[in-house]
């Protein structure tokens, strides 16, 4: 039986009818109780589908593993550490010496830690480190798909579990599991929808407080990712305009333009305390040097995009492709959205051309070089693509009401070229790394959403009218219990398979020995012993040998030397480099290859070895052992702070020569000094006579016998006075296996990496070196190798020189010390930290403005001969011109909530009318029954409510009288509201049974009368400013 064109409008405009008035039937509390619940599940499911996916792979509580990976583990846990131990303390957020002998807090502080969320790791102790981040990455997700599922309601004006699923899905996204571990971006991901969010009610109700809050807190959780945000509400700010302001005159378009420009610098004024320090301190970092690309290249074929939204993907965390996925099913909305009568065509442009320009950044140079702050990443590609994921789900959420409107075939046609170009793309790229079963995955759930969505179709198509309440409702839950269902599974398949590549990549390690276990607080209780028991001043330094992270200062709460930060400035890096201590070369070094020399000159008094040490050590005095760990004393370690020749000032490090550096610098400070270390010589065993493979300057020769096989080279060092020996070997880049030391007494010590290695004491005699190169090493090539002793004359008398004219220290915070020294001569200062031009220094009581650096990484200042005193305190550029651009933001933000509050408030008066401030309302009624209703206000209100029946005498009866009126009338203007709604809703059914396709349809989620109600009150109402 067929159904007439005018018959079928009937019928749906009557359903919605039905379903709008059971809305309006609901008990407000009832209403807000269901939207509560939406909310809450919108939080509860992404926070879920990832506790059960990490559970799955035995993660703590569930097994024995830790989440922390990466950075994560290297730098980000240790600096929470770090944060929670500095609130805990109460010591300054400025500066820290918890790490590369000093560094900026603050500036560390506004890059990794700002989030407001960080305070939920005061609610674990810090054992439970590892765990504490756990729950931090599970609220961060579950905040993610709540933001996002409000961000769908406001703007679509729709009510159901749709939204929460969407939500889900962006808070699953691929670059979500990819990066997850970036815990910082997470606040984002989080805000991004929330800004636009308000940024949507300040276009539509002029309320701009949420904006100017949400935008703040954007920048200030993490200004990095936030640039990303930043941009691409830029970009889709006309969508929004596009969406929100139909029907407007282009004077009320500008007028909101203009306060939403004002709103967004008052925003970013107020971030200025944070934000002015950090722009400040990154212009010493490696990110300030990248040079514009010189040439355009674009990356990548357009179908390796298509292939990055498949099911089962690996995600990109080192190199590759953007992480686009955000669920099979909005591949097949996509189409559907552009096909959409609901959905106006100059709205589907912009969205195709956003879209067409953010796959352009991913694959153009210039752009993907401009997006991610004129700088190109290290490693972690494509740090923007969430505001792609963001984009598409935005768009597949608003193609859903258009499902009802295709036919089932129309479904199927959409779907083969989808289903055909998943093998297709595979085939035509050589580059693309796609298992089978992530394209079986993949078109499994293509054909699976195919028939679920024409089943939306084919039942629209099916209603009868005799039928329509009933069996269509049912037919409508169950096919939208299908899709929520199959929705649900595909994103927990992706969230597991997610998670297991992670840790196949780059590995989760076991929480017992990082923050939790035996050996952890073994080192904590060895540090407090050490803090309990020193008493020659108020500052010492430690170090850890067999580092567990590359900031262990941070993560275990010691002054030291090791430290890895994107914050940190690059020229200090190559100095330590040049030292012989391990570096990334860019911003970081750490600990691993010092000397007793170094040790003494930058102060480290105290050497926790995690693991027994494996050489004989004579020169440090070991005066712990809790069975965990040993603890070493250095006798030769020199204060904070020490008057040297300033003939330090013209020092320069070269390169690969570690000894020769170490003892130029020594020299260099006290000119009168010998080498402190002698280097030996070593000759090549296998070197035939008369060929000479010995390549001179330490670098020696091999040649492999068998391409294919490993190869050990075989080298000689005559130790001719016994004492401490130290090892520098650099394998050129070739594979090498190990490095094996056999001592004339027959001891043998094995070692694995490149660098500067403590050999320990080594009697007389012919020592033997094994090289041992891999199979896969190149037929031939050469090594750097260097054997030096220390002269430990040379380096006491060193000591004694910098001792006596060493700074005692009288006060000491992390932020600022003060303390007194005697210079023999004029020279400078020299200070073992790193140069900072946020320090402020005084000697003697004058300000000091000619602070000089040491090889471009120690700090000294010119002195003359006798006795000073100084104080230096902390203070990062652009704190206080940050601090007062806030506080004037802040005061002007305050003026503006005020001033809308009264404007609202004063608007509420107006609402009942002139007639109120009269003398006549302060009369009786007339005889012929009071006032004409219509004359009372805008507010409609019918009836009035009279004070007296004799005027008012004085001002103040007047002002008590009007009081008394406002609260009396409160429940007729709340009766007045509800008959203007009743008024609205009867409008809207008119149109709906006369329009059916231009009224706000009810879609898989069905529509709210809220959406309705608002829509009326935006065409019908100025911007407030609120």
């Amino acid at each position: 039986m067929s159904t007439s064109p005018d018959a079928k409008n009937l019928e749906e405009g009557l359903l919605i009818h039905a379903a709008e008035e059971e809305e309006a039937n609901t008990p407000p509390r009832r209403q807000r109780s269901l939207r509560w619940q939406n909310n809450f599940l919108a939080f509860l499911i992404p926070l879920l589908i990832l506790a059960l996916a990490y559970a799955i792979y035995t993660v703590f509580p569930f097994g024995d593993r830790h989440i922390l990976t990466v950075d994560l583990f290297h730098q980000y846990a240790p600096f929470m550490a770090m944060l929670r131990r500095t609130i805990l303390s109460g010591e300054s957020i400025l500066f820290t010496f918890s790490g590369g002998l000093g560094m900026n807090l603050y500036s560390l502080f506004a890059y990794y830690l700002a989030s407001p969320l960080n305070i939920l790791l005061l609610l674990f102790p810090e054992t439970l480190l590892s765990e504490a981040v756990f729950v931090l990455t599970l609220v961060k997700v579950g905040f993610a798909g709540l933001a996002f599922h409000l961000f769908l309601k406001e703007t679509f004006q729709r009510r159901g579990a749709f939204s929460v699923i969407f939500g889900a899905m962006y808070a699953l996204s691929a670059f979500v599991m990819a990066y997850s571990w970036n815990i910082m971006w997470l606040d984002a991901l989080i805000l991004l929808p929330l800004v636009l969010w308000a940024l949507t009610r300040f276009i539509k109700k002029g309320k701009f407080a949420l904006y100017v809050v949400f935008l703040a807190l954007l920048l200030i959780s993490n200004y990095y990712a936030a640039f990303f945000a930043c941009v691409f509400m830029l970009l889709y700010f006309p969508i929004l305009m596009s969406q929100h302001t139909v029907g407007w005159t282009g004077g009320r378009r500008f007028k909101v333009i203009m306060q939403i420009i004002t709103a967004t610098v008052i925003a970013v004024a107020l971030t200025a305390f944070l934000l002015l320090p950090a722009v400040q301190g990154l212009q010493h970092t490696s990110a300030s040097g990248d040079k514009f690309p010189a040439t355009v290249e674009f990356t990548a074929n357009p179908l390796a995009y298509l292939a990055q939204h498949f099911m089962l993907l690996e995600p990109t965390i080192r190199s590759g492709y953007p992480n686009l996925y955000s669920g099979v099913g909005t591949i097949l909305l996509l189409p559907i959205f552009f096909m959409s009568t609901r959905i106006r065509l100059c709205e589907k442009l912009m969205y195709l051309g956003l879209m067409l320009f953010l796959i352009l950044s991913f694959d153009l140079n210039i752009l993907n070089f401009l997006w991610h702050g004129m700088h190109f990443p290290n490693q972690l590609p494509y740090r923007n693509s969430f505001v792609y994921i963001f984009l598409v789900l935005t768009m597949a959420y608003s193609a859903l009401r258009s499902l009802r409107d295709l036919k089932g075939k129309d479904i199927v046609l959409l779907t083969m070229p989808l289903v055909l170009a998943v093998p297709i793309s595979v085939l035509l790229l050589e580059d693309l790394a796609v298992s089978v079963a992530t394209q079986w995955a993949t078109i499994i759930f293509l054909l699976l959403y195919m028939l679920v969505f024409a089943a939306v179709g084919l039942s629209e198509s099916q209603t009868i009218l005799s039928d329509r309440t009933a069996r269509r409702d049912f037919r409508r839950s169950t096919i939208s219990s299908v899709l929520i269902l199959l929705m649900l599974f595909e994103l927990l398949a992706h969230s597991i398979s997610s998670v297991h590549f992670v840790g196949k990549n780059e590995y989760f390690g076991l929480r017992d020995g990082y923050a939790a276990g035996a050996k952890p607080s073994a080192i904590r209780a060895a540090l407090a012993d050490i803090e309990n028991n020193y008493d020659d001043g108020p500052f010492y330094r430690v170090e850890i040998n067999k580092q567990k992270s590359s900031n262990d200062p941070a993560l275990y709460g010691y002054n030291g030397l090791s430290m890895f930060a994107s914050t940190s400035a690059e020229s200090p890096v190559k100095f330590f480099e040049n030292m012989g201590y391990y570096s990334n070369g860019i911003n970081s070094y750490k600990y691993t290859g010092s000397t007793l020399f170094l040790d003494s000159l930058l102060g480290i008094e105290f050497l926790l070895a995690r693991e027994p040490i494996s050489h004989e050590e004579v020169l440090r005095e070991q005066v712990l052992d809790n069975g965990e760990v040993q603890v070493y004393q250095n006798p030769y370690a020199l204060p904070l702070g020490f008057a040297v020749n300033s003939s330090v000032l013209t020092y320069k490090s070269t390169g690969g020569r570690v000894f020769q550096n170490q003892n130029r610098l020594a020299k260099h400070m006290f000119p009168e000094l010998g080498d402190v270390f002698t280097e030996l010589n070593v000759s090549n065993l296998d070197s035939p006579p008369g060929t000479g493979s010995a390549g001179g300057d330490s670098s020696f020769n091999f040649y492999k016998t068998y391409p294919e096989e490993s190869y050990t080279l075989h080298l000689q060092a005559n130790v001719e006075e016994a004492g401490t020996h130290y090892l520098y070997y650099d394998s050129q880049g070739h594979d090498m296996d190990d490095l094996i030391l056999r001592t004339a007494s027959g001891n043998v010590r094995r070692m694995n990496d490149d660098g500067l290695t403590e050999l320990g004491f080594l009697d007389e005699g012919e020592h033997t070196l094994e090289l041992n190169f891999s199979a896969s090493a190149a037929d031939s090539g050469n090594v750097v190798l260097r054997l030096a002793r220390i002269d430990e004359t040379m380096l006491e008398q060193f000591c004694v020189q910098g001792n006596r004219a060493g700074l005692e220290l009288t006060t000491f915070r992390n932020d600022q010390f003060s303390g007194k020294f005697e210079s023999p001569q004029d020279g400078v200062l020299l200070l073992t930290m790193p140069y900072d031009p946020g320090w402020i220094v005084w000697i003697d009581g004058e300000i000091q403005d000619n602070i000089r650096q040491v090889n471009s990484a120690l700090m000294a200042i010119p002195i003359t001969a006798g006795e000073h005193r100084i104080t230096m305190r902390f203070w990062p550029e652009g704190l206080s011109e940050g601090l007062l651009i806030s506080a004037i933001a802040l005061a002007v933000f305050a003026l503006a909530i005020i001033f809308s509050v009264l404007r609202r408030k004063r608007r509420k008066q107006v609402a009942v009318g002139e007639y109120i401030a009269s003398d006549e309302f302060l009369a009786a009624p007339s005889s012929e029954g009071g006032p004409d209703p219509e004359s009372v206000g805008a507010e409609g209100t019918s009836e009035v409510t009279y004070l007296e029946e004799t005027p008012a005498s004085t001002e103040e009866e007047r002002d008590l009288r009007f009081d008394n009126f406002l609260e009396n009338t409160a429940e007729l203007r709340e009766q007045s509201e509800a008959d203007d709604f009743s008024d609205k809703m009867e409008q809207y059914y008119k149109r709906t049974y006369s329009y059916p396709r231009e009224t706000v349809s009810e879609d898989l989620d069905t529509d709210s009368t809220e959406a309705i109600d608002d829509q009326y009150k935006n065409e019908n109402s100025e911007n407030d400013g609120d």
